[in-house]
């Protein structure tokens, strides 16, 4: 008998650990659309938010449906495909983020050329 033959049982339980470790492990879900989409939709938001936030407190909450409805429309989404976006997303905590400061860097650079147009007087 070889040595091999001696310990089968070895095998077979390190064949089985081994199944078990990579059928188990968690899949890590991907973003629901492409990263740059995202990032405008967020920019989208944010202006229409800050929009409606300088409106008068009677129409406030009605005037965020209209913008949202609004910026879901531009992007080629129904309102529930967006609030059903913004679920997927906040289930990825990391990702948010970094897609949210990725739309926050992009509005200060847009802000930085309108500033500086303003500035030259164009």
């Amino acid at each position: 008998m070889n040595y091999f033959d001696r310990y089968w049982f070895i095998k077979w339980i390190l064949v089985f650990s081994l199944a078990c470790i990579f059928s188990c492990k968690k899949e890590t879900p991907g973003l629901p659309m492409d990263k740059t989409k995202i990032t405008q939709i967020i920019e989208d938001m944010y202006i229409a938010e800050s929009m409606a936030d300088g409106a008068d407190l009677t129409i406030r909450d009605s005037l965020k449906n209209e913008y949202l409805s609004q910026v879901a429309a531009h992007h080629g989404l129904r309102l529930g495909q967006l609030d059903t976006l913004f679920l997927q997303l906040i289930e990825m905590p990391d990702s948010l983020h970094t897609l949210q400061g990725m739309a926050l860097d992009s509005l200060r650079a847009k802000q930085l050329v309108i500033r500086e147009k303003e500035n030259l007087g164009l």
